[in-house]
């Protein structure tokens, strides 16, 4: 989040609320990524994206093509990840406005709010054009991981095991909703 944020900043673009945050993020995108001065901090994270497009290059897009985002929190977290990927070479739109990601963002959902949460930042996801285009890149596949040892420690044993169970159903129905396997 720090090093999207820098990269924002960097921009002279808007970090907050949300929804200027990601339509910060939909302006860079369709440009082409320049060299930003950061902190030594955001540049080790732009590294882990550079080292996913080396892998790539070398060994091919199979190798090396999901980012996990834990405690995924709201839709900009996915969006934050989406323009570290842009920074890097993994995400590419051209001058027709077609979008290319050669990784999947993957969120992470863990405690019984972010369970709860999972299917809105879906949903949420799903209804953006922009996404969408990023998403048919991906052959119109959304990974999505649900985590189990947070929500026990939020709320115990049965309430995790209810809230998994409803995040499920609940994702599952967005994703048919919008043909998104």
């Amino acid at each position: 989040r720090a090093a999207a944020e820098e990269i924002l900043r960097s921009a002279h673009l808007p970090v907050e609320p949300e929804v200027a945050r990601i339509r910060s993020i939909h302006s860079l995108l369709a440009t082409r990524p320049s060299r930003v001065k950061v902190s030594a901090s955001a540049r080790r994270t732009i590294e882990e994206f550079k080292t996913l497009k080396e892998i790539q290059t070398r060994c091919g897009e199979s190798a090396s093509h999901r980012y996990i985002l834990s405690m995924t929190h709201r839709t900009a977290d996915l969006w934050d990840v989406l323009l570290l990927g842009w920074q890097a070479g993994l995400v590419q739109s051209d001058s027709s406005g077609r979008c290319h990601s050669s990784f999947d963002a993957i969120p992470l959902f863990e405690t019984l709010d972010d369970l709860e949460a999972g299917p809105v930042i879906l949903e949420q996801l799903l209804k953006d054009d922009v996404y969408r285009r990023l998403l048919r890149s991906r052959d119109n596949f959304q990974e999505v991981m649900l985590g189990y040892s947070d929500s026990v420690k939020d709320g115990g044993y049965f309430a995790a095991n209810w809230a998994l169970f409803k995040a499920q159903k609940r994702l599952c129905q967005v994703a048919e909703k919008h043909r998104v396997r």
